[in-house]
């Protein structure tokens, strides 16, 4: 029987695959720790197993909150939540959350935005503005269209592999992807044990948006766009977009 996961809901097997292909693209673990600075206030949206966590940690900020809504992703958090003092974490969704605290930096990395429910957009960037302090920032990366439409393409057709886990166990992976309109479609992922048969099925609705969807969610919540990179070492680039936001000044 395949244990079917809900969107944000990752299974040990998803978790697992995470940890074996997540790898820090060039530049990204200084970029991320290069935006804050010792006893800033920060919140971390999407922290999942803590792979950029570990790295604002070393920063030192006076606090850091972490949202992850996922609680089997968050459990590796809550070790390090326990030797820091500074560390809060969230379960809920950022856009629902109402434990956030005003702060000088919020971060939303690795493509996490695209996943968002449209619907929650201008809540979610409502919060943004209102948790920012008025010289604080949000970042985030958002991969671009190109980069999209690259992946839809590469998996129109389902990809099968087999993978050693961490765990040590083998694990056929099944991968597809589906286009349901220009802006969005869906990843689905399942993985079966090849030993037990324990299988999980997964499905992950990713919209596809622009810079032009950021400006007009700034120009609704009274933000601004203070810089656009294609890379996370300054680099010129194709498949990526590192975005600042920070709140619009009042006019005098």
């Amino acid at each position: 029987m395949i244990e079917e996961k809900a969107q944000g809901d990752w299974g040990s097997m998803l978790n697992e695959y995470y940890q074996l292909t997540r790898h820090p693209l060039p530049g990204e673990l200084d970029f991320w720790k290069g935006q804050i600075s010792k006893g800033d206030s920060v919140i971390e949206i999407g922290a999942g197993q803590g792979f950029i966590t570990k790295h604002l940690v070393e920063k030192q900020p006076s606090k850091l909150l972490l949202v992850e809504p996922c609680e089997s992703s968050a459990r590796y958090l809550e070790p390090l939540s326990k030797q820091t003092k500074f560390i809060d974490i969230s379960y809920d969704l950022f856009e629902t959350c109402e434990n956030l605290r005003v702060s000088d930096c919020i971060l939303f990395p690795y493509d996490s935005l695209p996943m968002v429910s449209f619907d929650s957009y201008d809540q979610f960037f409502a919060k943004i503005r209102d948790n920012l302090t008025d010289s604080g920032k949000f970042v985030f990366h958002i991969s671009t269209k190109k980069w999209n439409e690259e992946y839809i393409s590469k998996f129109e057709k389902t990809y099968r592999t087999t993978k050693t886990f961490p765990s040590g166990r083998n694990v056929i992976i099944l991968a597809w992807a589906e286009k349901h309109s220009d802006t969005g479609y869906t990843k689905f992922f399942c993985f079966i044990d090849s030993e037990t048969h324990e299988s999980e099925y997964y499905q992950m609705t990713t919209n596809i948006i622009d810079e032009q969807f950021v400006q007009s969610m700034c120009d609704k919540h009274q933000l601004s766009i203070s810089n656009v990179q294609t890379s996370f070492d300054d680099l010129p680039g194709e498949d990526d977009l590192v975005i600042t936001l920070t709140k619009q000044r009042a006019a005098s």
